[in-house]
């Protein structure tokens, strides 16, 4: 008898124009001189919610910038950084099972079209939100303003839910 498919518990997140709004800061005002991000608070306390949950969450990014690390201490995520994002990349992380993914550019599309469900930012690529696929939501939240809480709502993940999963 085959084994019936679980439902993705795992949930992919681009950095740059997800978790952020894609603008980089650089020069002599940029800590350390290193490329800044900003990132927004409510993203951390869905993450965290989305793990109580029951949510393994990766953040996937084919940046090798080192602020990611600092910015997601202490917040129970797996941080995978390549620079091709390919389904290679996917499978890694994955290793077969469904996942949830959200990105915002056109370099996110293995990401997108293998999962299980998607979703793209409300100011993603023009050619993201027009991808046509039944499986991807356009987010009324713009990258880099909380938008993990819509794409938890979606998952029907909710504070309270995560209280009662534990």
């Amino acid at each position: 008898m085959a084994q019936p498919v679980k439902p993705a518990r795992i949930l992919i997140l681009d950095v740059d124009g997800v978790l952020t709004d894609g603008r980089v800061l650089v020069g002599p005002y940029a800590p350390y001189h290193e490329a800044s991000r900003t990132f927004h608070a409510r993203d951390r306390v869905a993450i965290r919610t989305l793990a109580a949950a029951g949510w393994r969450v990766v953040l996937l990014s084919a940046s090798d910038w080192s602020g990611i690390h600092y910015w997601a201490a202490n917040l129970p995520v797996e941080i995978y950084q390549d620079s091709s994002k390919t389904l290679a990349a996917v499978w890694d992380i994955t290793q077969g099972e469904a996942y949830v993914a959200v990105g915002d550019d056109p370099t996110d599309l293995p990401l997108l079209l293998g999962a299980e469900r998607a979703f793209v930012p409300a100011d993603a690529d023009l050619q993201m939100r027009e991808l046509g696929h039944d499986d991807v939501t356009v987010l009324r939240t713009p990258g880099g303003a909380g938008l993990v809480w819509e794409v938890a709502r979606h998952l029907g993940v909710t504070p309270a839910s995560a209280d009662r999963s534990q």
